[in-house]
């Protein structure tokens, strides 16, 4: 079960908790640092140059995160 908020940033270090695509090495223990959040279409603009904090109203369209294992 998800939770209904999730703080994420650029840089952030993540952990993956299952095992996703296991020749690819995408497994449970393996760790990364979040490089892109893709926001989702229907996300509207923000601009607000005050703030490093933008609370999305959809979840991102996906997340790129580097593994720092490479094969």
């Amino acid at each position: 079960e998800l939770q209904a908020t999730v703080k994420l940033a650029l840089g952030m270090r993540v952990l993956v908790t299952r095992n996703i695509d296991t020749q690819e090495d995408i497994t449970n223990g393996a760790r990364g640092t979040v490089v892109d959040i893709v926001l989702n279409a229907d996300e509207p603009f923000h601009n607000d140059t005050y703030s490093s904090i933008t609370h999305l109203q959809h979840p991102p369209s996906f997340i790129l995160v580097e593994l720092d294992y490479k094969r």
